[in-house]
């Protein structure tokens, strides 16, 4: 459903642009940098690095998910933020603050579409309140 709100549209389509955007980009990135430099070193993951890059993966497909159903695609999307997070505190090479700074970012459109999922279940039982008070 399309809400009549235009501030929540707006919401909506700012969370779109910069999740799809940004979880394109990750994604691919991401891969090609994995498999580059598992070709070039045949180096090892450990489990954290590969937990991180697995949930890193949900928080995206979250985000891509949510171009269809808003609310789901960014609670996934913060949950796997989240999990991805806690994972890399236990990499001791991991820069934390940069990845702190990283989660926020990809963060941003996850919260948008929470905020556009909330806000439009709000306003759609406001409508079926004031239906249901008039009948």
């Amino acid at each position: 459903m399309k809400p009549k709100n235009a501030q929540l549209n707006r919401i909506r389509w700012i969370a779109r642009i910069t999740g799809t955007l940004l979880a394109v980009f990750i994604l691919i990135f991401v891969s090609l940098s994995i498999v580059g430099e598992v070709k070039e070193t045949g180096c090892t993951y450990s489990l954290a690095q590969i937990l991180t890059f697995i949930f890193w993966g949900i928080a995206m497909l979250g985000l891509l998910l949510a171009l269809w159903k808003e609310g789901p695609g960014g609670i996934i999307s913060l949950s796997g933020l989240a999990i991805m997070y806690i994972a890399g505190l236990f990499e001791p090479e991991a820069n934390k603050k940069a990845m702190l700074w990283v989660v926020i970012i990809l963060a941003i459109p996850s919260f948008l579409y929470v905020c556009y999922w909330m806000g439009n279940k709000r306003s759609q039982s406001k409508k079926n309140d004031q239906s249901s008070q008039r009948r």
